[in-house]
């Protein structure tokens, strides 16, 4: 809990921004990610030649799950159905389980005898897959930056984004709002354009020593990687102290001021147990912490638990819950703030095409949110069944305006799933809600 002991000192909002939050205002979903992303490694390949490894390890993912029932299906699909994301990370395995002894690991060289690729251990075939997994990386930060450029363009003409600037509007009135973005997109950063981004954003170099050191927030982090992100090599001395790859902002995503390529990969870095990782200005797949473990990553995720005992509330807008990195730190906080009495106000945006009660829910998101946020989904109700012990009993579906609240007043967690914007609308009830008047809803 905030410790600003002014008496006009504002309460501290932590933030948390998925997907979802991002896709009304034209920025790809996991969808058009997943589409996008085995064009282009096809298109990869028809170039430079060699085996089409996203398509190979998508199609696997794809036989796994040929294994389930139609009964099981619905609820153990999610578990390892492609998307691509996880054929990054699988490209990722895949690549150092082409490395032979003694630079490899020897249980994925095992692991590549399930394949069918010539020269299961050769230099080449580690080149050919981290030629490809570069090229994809750059591939969706190039597709965001691309719809973030149309975006920036568009955005005072699009009732859209003024809708969902108006909610950032209402919380940064009454809260010191501190935003842990989970995108790359820049919708975030022009609702509330003069966050502090944890950059010199004229400069373009990081700020790692005021991030650590900053007690004010009024910040947006971007946890995975932004399309200012832009990877530089400021040095070639080797023995220079700045050698190396590193992260820098840039601004200007037009390039109005120079012609130089906008490099989002570099070579390889060696990781916890001596696994190699494609350097790149954006996180992406699996493996998540060890892709964090350099800056500005490292530096932003080593903060956000310091902001979580810190917010006297939480929104969390579009997130799927399926960072454990993210859950781990909300559900450690929860358990002993709650220990305490000391449980901060908690609303969920998401959306929900059916709009069922998540008591009566059984899909991944509906699972994870309750284990993250310590909660039975069994108990969550609408003001119009508030009533309504058991679950079985509840309508089907809810009505458009409704939110649901926890049945234990000692842990407010609040839901709403009809989209962001929709939930925008309510911005003032949302807001009363989360600085502790729980009938606002």
């Amino acid at each position: 809990m905030s410790t600003d002991c002014a008496p006009d000192a504002k309460k501290k909002l932590l933030v948390i921004l998925g997907a979802g939050s991002s896709i009304e205002q034209g920025f790809p979903s996991v969808d058009d990610l997943d589409r996008d992303l085995r064009e282009q490694a096809k298109t990869y390949v028809s170039s430079r030649g060699g085996p089409d490894f996203f398509q190979v390890l998508w199609d696997n993912r794809e036989r796994y799950g040929l294994e389930l029932t139609d009964e099981t299906r619905p609820l153990l699909e999610w578990r390892t159905r492609p998307t691509f994301e996880r054929v990054l990370g699988d490209l990722h395995l895949l690549m150092n389980a082409t490395l032979g002894s003694p630079h490899g690991d020897p249980m994925y060289s095992r692991l590549l005898s399930s394949f069918d690729l010539k020269e299961p251990t050769s230099n080449k075939l580690f080149y050919q897959t981290q030629g490809q997994l570069s090229a994809l990386l750059s591939r969706v930060a190039f597709r965001v930056r691309g719809t973030s450029k149309i975006f920036e363009f568009e955005r005072r003409a699009r009732t859209e984004f003024k809708t969902y600037s108006s909610l950032f509007a209402a919380l940064a009135r009454t809260f010191d709002v501190g935003i842990y973005n989970l995108n790359y997109d820049t919708a975030a950063l022009n609702a509330l354009p003069n966050s502090f981004v944890g950059f010199d954003r004229h400069g373009g170099a990081f700020l790692p020593a005021k991030v650590i050191g900053r007690r004010e927030w009024s910040f947006i982090y971007h946890l995975h990687g932004s399309v200012h992100h832009r990877i530089i090599r400021p040095v070639k001395d080797t023995e220079h102290i700045d050698f190396g790859p590193k992260i820098i902002w840039y601004d200007d995503l037009w390039q109005s001021r120079d012609t130089v390529d906008w490099d989002d990969t570099d070579f390889i870095s060696t990781r916890s147990d001596q696994k190699r990782m494609v350097v790149a200005s954006l996180v992406a797949g699996g493996w998540k912490l060890d892709q964090l473990q350099s800056d500005p990553f490292l530096t932003f995720y080593s903060q956000l638990a310091r902001h979580a005992y810190e917010a006297d509330a939480v929104l969390i807008a579009g997130y799927g819950f399926g960072d454990s990195h993210i859950d781990s730190i909300l559900s450690n906080m929860l358990r002993s703030r709650g220990s305490r009495g000391a449980w901060p106000p908690v609303m969920i945006l998401d959306w929900d095409k059916k709009r069922q009660p998540v008591a009566k829910r059984s899909d991944p998101w509906a699972t994870t949110m309750a284990i993250t946020m310590r909660t039975s989904p069994q108990r969550f109700r609408s003001k119009e069944n508030v009533g309504q012990k058991h679950w079985l009993n509840l309508p089907d579906v809810l009505p458009s305006e409704s939110f649901e609240q926890y049945t234990d007043s000692a842990r407010p967690v609040a839901l709403y799933t009809g989209g962001f914007l929709a939930a925008a609308t309510h911005a003032d009830a949302i807001t009363d809600w989360l600085t502790g008047d729980f009938g606002a809803l």
